[in-house]
């Protein structure tokens, strides 16, 4: 099995969060953290050690139907976020069928991950941290044509902030 590499974040998080900011028309980090949820310390350190609160980002923007390549600065005009794609502009079938694959095989990999296996979770655990990251990164893995390091490291930090690895 591969080792899995502590990689850091293919994105600068001040800026997500800038972008953030002003989606939700906020002008400073304090009503940021206020408005997302968080302490405004624990926003503080996530940004200084360019971490982001996924689970807050991935859910504002599901709730608002924000593009997470917009969000994450990876499309082509990050100054305007866009709601959803029409339904000419999906996926074809090969295309989501290939993003599930690679979606199952990281999620599986760091599931089987020996720190991961050390914690001792139970199998309904297992079953509902895969069904939570499913639904997670496939979004994101069709919303940026299947950026493998940006699944991964999503995976990562998802598993890392639920304790699981």
């Amino acid at each position: 099995m591969a080792e899995i590499k502590d990689e850091k974040a293919p994105f600068n998080a001040s800026k997500v969060l800038d972008r953030v900011s002003d989606l939700i028309n906020v002008k400073s980090r304090t009503h940021l953290a206020k408005e997302i949820g968080v302490a405004q310390s624990t926003l503080h350190r996530q940004e200084t050690h360019n971490d982001l609160p996924w689970r807050t980002v991935i859910e504002l923007a599901k709730e608002r139907g924000w593009s997470l390549d917009e969000i994450l600065g990876l499309a082509n005009n990050s100054s305007k976020i866009s709601s959803s794609p029409s339904y000419d502009e999906k996926p074809h079938t090969e295309f989501v069928l290939k993003c599930s694959k690679t979606v199952v095989q990281i999620i599986e990999r760091y599931l089987a991950h020996p720190d991961v296996q050390q914690r001792g979770l139970g199998e309904k655990r297992l079953i509902e941290l895969r069904i939570d990251l499913v639904e997670i990164l496939m979004r994101i893995a069709l919303e940026t044509q299947c950026n493998q390091v940006l699944i991964d490291s999503t995976c990562r930090s998802i598993l890392t902030i639920k304790q699981a690895y």
